[in-house]
Order: structure tokens, then C-alpha cells, then sequence
């Protein structure tokens, strides 16, 4: 939920972009976060 409507913005963890996976479904996510979890 930290990354929720935040495309484009820096990941408040890591510091990298979040990415916008699917506007449609509203569905923001950090590829480091990600990775790494």
C-alpha cells in the first residue's frame, strides 16, 4: 500500500521509481521491492 497512486514517484523504501503495471487496474509496484521480497 506504500506505493498505491504513486507512479512515477520514488519508492518511499528504496528510493527507486514505482512503476505503473496496470492503470486499469490501479496496480503500482517497485521492480526492487519487488525483486527483493
Amino acid at each position: 500500500m506504500r506505493v498505491h497512486g504513486r507512479a512515477g514517484e520514488a519508492c518511499p523504501v528504496c528510493g527507486d521509481t514505482i512503476l505503473d503495471h496496470d492503470a486499469a487496474a490501479s496496480w503500482q509496484y517497485c521492480p526492487t521491492c519487488e525483486a527483493a521480497g
